[in-house]
């Protein structure tokens, strides 16, 4: 499908237009789907209206009709960015380039841009590195770092994770950033045309994994938290882009320090291709007032990130829509797995840009198939909550959690609860004598409780209940339902 302005493409046809679900009001009048589509999207999505906007900031369905921009459905994806898309008039793709000598590699005081040089580094692994960038006066930026690879670095994938970020950032609008995930900015190449390295948005956070690590930690509105602010942006960027990260580890989500007033990160103005900006939300998953919160965690590192064709149009299956969250019900989900198949082709031009992924790269994909970000996330969030402590108090709310983890994972965890205790040492709750007997193997604490989380790691890998589980269809679950209406009192 192309946009207006554009020539029409092979599924375009000059008949008498029809409404239909896919019918995009921004096309010329008497232009429409081709029919062989239009009779596959009756077919599979019989009933179910398209009425999510694409972005925030688009008209309603009402409005749309009126103002010619219309809605995007699953097939006004926009296309991936790709190496022959330069031209800056195009403006949802527009590309921003830091040009550098040929030769050049990420060293300390070498200039990259507007007198800023690379500083000291803030991380580095055996292929690439992520840099500050100082001024002349060595004043550190704080809006921005660089992401190179080392001069002699073997198969990295820094221009195909750039590419991953740009769409990301250009999906609201040219050069803003989509809540929730780390901003991308320019991309560094040399002059003989060597992509080497991009800048990134800084974010002055922490990693939520080192909080959860500790012995102490027993605070379940944390986890709910986090969880509801992460899924809430892949809920965004599956329906918009069939975003899928592929390695969500807790470890690749930062959580901000500081927060401004309308909720998203207190950045100083820059022309950064990929700043930070303070958008507005109206995602359906969310309460009224609990837009402001969505840019608490962000989503960092799209080194192993994809495009695909399941996610986009927010359907998974013959049915209702799987973002309607039900107020009420027990604990039972859609089930939709990675391997369920949409009747359109909704992403091929967005891949067909991108850089090939390299053979090791497949390796691994090969291993975690029909595992998505959900999963990856329960996955991981097993080995910091299994054999704690918790307060008495958060009990239902911690066997919700567990429950919505068994029925993604497939296994069960343990948990203990008691009351709080003026001998409790630095806020760790200490497990009552009576079921105390094994706590060296089923203890967080326990010398051999390394033993049972490789167990059950084990078993959620080789046997999961669900890994294919949508962002949306995760945001139903009753664990989630405080958080939906938080702040709904105040308004």
């Amino acid at each position: 499908m192309t946009h207006t302005g554009q020539k029409a493409s092979n599924h375009v046809t000059s008949e008498k237009a029809a409404s239909t679900p896919f019918q995009n009001p921004a096309l010329p009048p008497g232009v429409k789907v081709d029919p062989k589509f239009e009779k596959m999207s009756e077919e599979k999505f019989e009933n179910v209206p398209f009425s999510r906007p694409f972005s925030p900031k688009q008209p309603s369905e009402p409005e749309a009709g009126q103002s010619g921009n219309g809605l995007h459905t699953p097939t006004q994806l926009p296309e991936s960015a790709t190496s022959a898309v330069l031209d800056t008039r195009e403006a949802g793709h527009a590309r921003r380039w830091i040009k550098v000598p040929k030769g050049w590699y990420a060293k300390k005081g070498a200039e990259v841009v507007d007198g800023l040089h690379v500083g000291d580094a803030l991380g580095k692994g055996c292929q690439g590195g992520v840099y500050k960038l100082v001024d002349k006066d060595g004043n550190v930026d704080d809006t921005r770092v660089l992401k190179a690879k080392h001069r002699h670095a073997l198969l990295v994938k820094v221009k195909r994770e750039w590419e991953i970020g740009r769409c990301i950032a250009n999906l609201y609008e040219p050069d803003s950033a989509l809540p929730g995930y780390m901003a991308t900015g320019e991309g560094v190449v040399t002059e003989n045309g060597n992509f080497i390295g991009m800048i990134l948005e800084k974010i002055n956070g922490k990693q939520p994994s080192k909080r959860l690590k500790d012995s102490s930690f027993n605070d379940v509105h944390y986890v709910e938290e986090l969880l509801f602010c992460v899924f809430n942006a892949l809920d965004i960027g599956q329906k918009s882009l069939g975003f899928h990260h592929s390695d969500l580890r807790v470890s690749n989500v930062m959580e901000l320090k500081t927060k401004s007033a309308a909720g998203a990160p207190a950045l100083e103005e820059s022309d950064v291709a990929g700043r930070a900006a303070a958008l507005s939300f109206n995602g359906e998953n969310v309460g009224r007032n609990a837009a402001e919160r969505l840019n608490q965690f962000k989503i960092i590192d799209y080194g192993l990130a994809d495009f695909t064709q399941y996610y986009p149009s927010g359907q998974v299956d013959v049915g209702g829509p799987t973002h309607a969250v039900p107020k009420t019900g027990p604990l039972h989900f859609r089930i939709g797995q990675l391997q369920m198949s949409l009747p359109m082709p909704l992403t091929m031009e967005q891949l067909k840009g991108l850089p090939k992924i390299n053979p090791l790269e497949r390796m691994y994909r090969y291993f975690w198939r029909n595992k998505g970000d959900i999963y990856h996330v329960c996955w991981d969030l097993t080995r910091y909550l299994d054999g704690r402590v918790w307060p008495e108090e958060d009990e239902r709310q911690v066997k919700l959690l567990f429950a919505f983890i068994h029925h993604v994972t497939g296994v069960r965890l343990k948990a203990w609860f008691a009351p709080n205790s003026s001998t409790d040492k630095d806020g760790k709750l200490m497990i009552p004598k009576r079921f105390g007997t094994f706590a060296f193997v089923q203890h967080n604490d326990g010398f051999l409780h390394v033993l049972r989380i490789r167990a059950i790691r084990l078993q959620a890998w080789f046997r999961p209940t669900n890994p294919g589980l949508t962002a949306a269809e995760a945001l139903c679950a009753p664990f989630f339902e405080a958080c939906l209406h938080k702040g709904e009192e105040q308004v």
